[in-house]
């Protein structure tokens, strides 16, 4: 086993390994340890199940839900195992399970290819997306991002090594793990399958001026009803902040086409021609009405930082040191202070197919009616997301624990609530549910969203969605599995809060 890998509590390196994006999603862990191969994974592993102990798995920490992927048992990061690899012959990337979406962007632009990942993914781990499905802005051109892999290593509660693909290599386990989230092992490695990476244009229009909303439900409901093209997408925020002067409402419509040459006529030009738009320019301030042409890692890091505004300045980790965190750090005098690059939070969804304009407006009418509760209760901001994707976006699909198939569109609307002071937990968790059921009931009454529709495990709400609900008709197979694979229910205990299969 590799040295120094184990983190006692107050060191600088153990309140890196159970620092999560929300501090809220953060737990005193008893200890950390930072795995640096494959084979450590699976000893770890092995010892955590003949010991019955409480553990949880970190790759980048961006979940919301606490106990999710933290514990007050044995804190597993993944940090240090971030091999990265290309093979030309076949277009396939292989990298390993504690890197981060903005390192594999970095690297494999010298390829002049691109995997199906997040966007806007400063500090976002891959492993955690892939494995709870993976909803991308090239969904519609690729499927979702667990349907882009081609192999996987998993440790086995069992202390054994397994790989796992689509072509005999113990293939029923490589299925339930994509989209089975950590039920069933660790994985320490993935295969992708990339795409090759053109420029692309991308922008942001934003509007401050609340009479503008129906204007804006309007121009996205063009965008919906008209656009065809796989490469177009858009993602729109409706958002309040607070400040001193109270709740401050912004739209922010972020737009991109995949593609070096955009198509005539422009389908994003509606959004543009909404009266008091502010377009969103580069350093060089690009004129308003211009193209915004650049490199899809380019795109990746202006966006992430437009759109992270809680910077992780309590432990900066230079990205080129990652993996090498081998020497153990005096305890820090702070405790467990800051373990959390935002303050508190907790994101939700509902489910649809499709969108029109009454579920928009009530994506609308979400935050305006919440956003008189921001001051009371320690609230920082509420924000509700439209992000539609075409009817043909699951047509590569492949078997996975989470159901999606070909002709059977099902997306999400996302509902993020931020705010301070751990005394006010009960009170947004508790709104949380009654946004996301209301929402829901919303949806339900449009018909645009399907029997039952599974629920997507990495923005779900698990304090109120089920596991039945993330897997339906998939998990009376999925308790078979799982039985095979992790007889003794270890992987049961990692995290609090997850959406457990039962054996």
């Amino acid at each position: 086993m590799t040295l120094n890998i184990v983190h006692i509590t107050g060191s600088l390196g153990y309140k890196i390994s159970v620092s999560h994006y929300l501090e809220s999603s953060s737990d005193v862990a008893i200890a950390a340890v930072q795995p640096g191969t494959p084979q450590d994974v699976a000893a770890i592993l092995k010892v955590i199940a003949d010991n019955g102990v409480d553990f949880a798995i970190k790759g980048g920490g961006h979940n919301t839900n606490p106990g999710f992927s933290s514990t007050k048992g044995i804190q597993i990061c993944m940090m240090r195992i971030i091999n990265k690899s290309f093979d030309s012959t076949n277009g396939q990337l292989t990298i390993g399970a504690g890197c981060l979406f903005d390192e594999v962007y970095r690297y494999v632009e010298q390829f002049n290819v691109n995997v199906v990942g997040g966007s806007a993914t400063a500090g976002v781990g891959v492993a955690g997306y892939l494995l709870g499905g993976g909803y991308s802005l090239k969904t519609n051109q690729y499927g979702l991002g667990m349907d882009n892999i081609v192999a996987m290593e998993v440790a086995l509660p069992d202390g054994t090594l397994q790989y796992v693909d689509a072509i005999g290599n113990n293939t029923a386990l490589f299925e339930v793990v994509k989209g089975g989230g950590s039920n069933f092992g660790i994985v320490t490695q993935f295969v992708l399958q990339t795409h090759t990476q053109l420029l692309l244009h991308t922008g942001t229009y934003n509007y401050d001026n609340e009479a503008v909303v129906p204007q804006v439900i309007d121009a996205m409901m063009s965008f919906i009803d008209s656009n065809k093209d796989p490469k177009a997408t858009f993602e729109g925020f409706f958002q309040y902040s607070a400040t001193n002067t109270g709740p401050l409402f912004t739209i922010s419509v972020q737009w991109l086409y995949d593609g070096p040459v955009m198509p005539n006529p422009n389908p994003f030009q509606p959004f543009q021609d909404i009266p008091g738009v502010k377009e969103w320019s580069d350093p060089a301030h690009t004129p308003k009405n211009a193209t915004h042409k650049m490199s899809y890692l380019e795109y990746e890091e202006r966006f992430s930082m437009r759109h992270d505004q809680y910077k992780f300045t309590k432990h900066i980790i230079d990205l080129e040191k990652r993996g090498s965190e081998d020497t153990p750090h005096a305890p820090s005098s702070s405790g467990m202070t800051g373990v959390g690059e935002a303050g508190r939070g907790l994101w939700g969804n509902a489910m649809l197919s499709n969108y029109n304009a009454k579920i928009i407006n009530a994506l609308h009418q979400l935050v305006k009616d919440a956003s008189g509760l921001l001051a009371a209760h320690g609230g920082i901001s509420i924000a509700t997301d439209v992000w539609p994707f075409l009817p043909s976006m699951f047509d590569d699909a492949t078997p996975s624990a989470w159901p999606h198939f070909k002709g059977k569109p099902n997306s999400f609307a996302l509902v993020k609530f931020l705010w301070e002071g751990s005394q006010n937990d009960s009170f947004w968790h508790s709104q949380m549910k009654m946004a996301t059921t209301n929402l829901q009931n919303v949806i339900n009454d449009t018909h645009l969203v399907l029997p039952n529709p599974p629920y997507y495990l990495n923005t779900a709400d698990a304090y109120v969605i089920k596991t039945e609900e993330v897997y339906r008709d998939n998990l009376p197979n999925l308790s078979v599995m799982k039985r095979q694979f992790d007889p003794k229910d270890v992987m049961r205990k990692a995290g609090s809060r997850g959406f457990r299969i039962p054996i």
